[in-house]
């Protein structure tokens, strides 16, 4: 955090409680017109959690999950709806097994956990895109299988696109 001067880099200056583990992955996304960004965090003890920044500290802090399947793929995202009536609320997103898991930080407090939407196989890699001009969110997903999959939040639901077979990476 830049204090106007200098750095903190110390967790218990952030005021924050996000678990004892290391963190492997941190994802964060601006409230358009806003200096409040959400956070969600990913740690090596199958933790995730969300947080939200004001524009002069963080807060909010919720525990999303405590059994992941992996700690080691990219499995989490959040996203600012963008307009509409989702407008201003962050989508926070995981992947718990099979299950594309979700909440959502309503500007003042934490949504209960939405129901999920089944995909396919153990979910490693997922990206969350809003769409500019509406509160749609896509969800992208590889499973361990490969399988590509794709969900669409429609500002009260997600819906499954369905699923391709056998993606392909190229190593670099």
């Amino acid at each position: 955090v830049w204090n106007g001067s200098s750095w903190t880099v110390d967790r218990s200056s952030t005021g924050l409680s996000l678990g004892s583990y290391n963190k492997y992955w941190v994802k964060l996304a601006a409230k358009p017109g806003s200096d409040e960004i959400a956070m969600i965090t990913l740690d090596s003890g199958y933790d995730v959690y969300g947080a939200i920044w004001s524009g002069s500290a963080w807060g909010n802090a919720q525990s999303l999950e405590s059994s992941m399947s992996y700690y080691q793929y990219d499995s989490i995202a959040v996203e600012y709806m963008q307009s509409g009536t989702g407008a201003g609320k962050a989508m926070f997103t995981w992947l718990a097994s099979t299950q594309l898991q979700s909440r959502i930080w309503n500007g003042s407090a934490w949504d209960a956990e939405l129901p999920t939407s089944w995909y396919g196989g153990n979910g490693r890699w997922l990206t969350l895109k809003a769409d500019p001009n509406s509160n749609k969110l896509v969800a992208t997903i590889v499973d361990d299988q490969s399988d590509l999959s794709v969900a669409i939040w429609d500002g009260s639901a997600w819906s499954a696109l369905g699923k391709g077979a056998g993606v392909t990476f190229l190593a670099a």
